[in-house]
């Protein structure tokens, strides 16, 4: 099957604006999130994810390296996963802190 030229040009124009939407996009994320494991784990999971789905559409694209860019995304969703429970136990921990640094000050206060 023989695809008219302007439709393959369009389809890379239209891959190229894409791909540079989601680049600033997920580049805002990155500058908005400094130092969060979490969004910068993930927000590469959701790349490598549209990566796979690009590669899926490519005739020629070797099944090894399908096989390994699969191993790659489970790896990346497990090490978000870690990452999210740690900044929740993270969080549960200071609300904590914070609730006795409060208690105990209410006690002074009672003994006074």
């Amino acid at each position: 099957m023989i695809v008219p030229r302007s439709q393959f040009v369009s389809g890379i124009v239209s891959a190229l604006l894409a791909s540079l939407f989601w680049g600033f996009a997920f580049w805002r994320i990155f500058k908005s999130n400094p130092r969060s494991k979490v969004i910068e784990c993930g927000s590469t999971t959701i790349v490598l994810l549209l990566t796979m789905a690009f590669f899926s559409r490519v005739i020629d694209f070797p099944l090894w390296a399908v096989g390994l860019l699969c191993v790659l995304l489970v790896l990346l969703c497990f090490a978000t996963l870690f990452f999210f429970v740690q900044e929740m136990v993270r969080g549960i921990r200071r609300r904590n802190v914070k609730h006795d640094k409060a208690s105990d000050a209410e006690e002074l206060r009672a003994k006074s």
